[in-house]
């Protein structure tokens, strides 16, 4: 029986950036990936947060010495469009 990956899990998988080591992600690699999955704007949002805090304790470990996620309001909220209000 087969298990359904979370999308947060296949917006990684379907990129070849989830096979490679830390040690070897440039900010390239993570401005491409995020240009590659325009289409789920929160989801992508909440992996990038995941990718990016991940890079932060390898950091803070000595894994590498710089966070390659640096893509600018990649985690700020688009604001929504606010709701009509019916007067009478």
């Amino acid at each position: 029986m087969s298990q359904q990956s979370r999308p947060s899990t296949q917006i990684f998988g379907r990129h070849a950036l989830a096979a490679r080591p830390l040690v070897d992600v440039t900010r390239a690699d993570v401005d491409e990936w995020w240009k590659s999955n325009e289409a789920g704007h929160v989801i992508r949002a909440l992996a990038y947060a995941f990718m990016k805090s991940v890079f932060k304790d390898a950091v803070d470990r000595g894994i590498i010495v710089s966070n390659p996620c640096r893509v600018e309001n990649a985690t700020r909220r688009v604001a929504q469009r606010p709701k009509a209000v019916q007067t009478e």
